[in-house]
């Protein structure tokens, strides 16, 4: 969020870090945006409550968050999941998922791994193992469990569909630039 809540007199303020002269601000939390107001539940939760022993229950966690900011989700999630802190999250994210899928791989063992890890700009205490996942889809009236492996989670239902838009959009792509 680029931004950090605090308290005063009796009252929370969002304030920015944002750089340069007029882009910084301090704000009541219910003038702040709306993905601010959203995360200052999950701050002061894991401020001032949450220990190993608590479930996280967070639905839909990506709502007014742009896909950036869904990614970094993510990886604040696997930080808690090393923590010991369990955590349940409903999504229609496929980026949210992606980007645990990717977590998931860092923590396998491969060439070069150090040295790629840095280039793409992941840090060691964001891999989950597989055994840490585990997903749940919900369709024809059942939840039916997904396989979670050095891949991550294998979730047909976001696959099939971004297969789907992207063959889509190259067909069409493809068809315009052909005439």
């Amino acid at each position: 969020m680029q931004g950090y809540y605090t308290t005063k007199d009796d009252e929370i303020r969002f304030i920015s870090k944002a750089r340069g002269k007029g882009r910084s601000f301090n704000l009541p939390l219910h003038l702040a945006s709306s993905s601010a107001r959203g995360l200052s539940d999950l701050y002061f939760f894991l401020k001032h409550v949450a220990n190993p022993t608590h479930l996280l229950v967070i639905d839909e966690p990506e709502s007014h968050l742009d896909t950036s900011n869904q990614i970094l989700l993510a990886r604040l999630l696997a930080y808690f999941v090393k923590a010991g802190i369990r955590v349940l999250v409903t999504t229609h994210s496929d980026y949210l998922v992606k980007e645990i899928n990717n977590l998931v791989m860092l923590s396998a063992s491969f060439t070069d791994k150090n040295q790629l890890i840095r280039s793409l700009g992941y840090k060691e205490e964001e891999y989950i193992r597989p055994a840490e996942v585990k997903a749940y889809i919900a369709q024809n009236n059942s939840l039916d469990e997904c396989v979670v492996d050095e891949l991550g989670i294998d979730m047909p239902v976001f696959d099939q569909t971004i297969d789907r838009i992207n063959s889509v959009a190259n067909e069409l792509s493809w068809r315009i630039t052909k005439d």
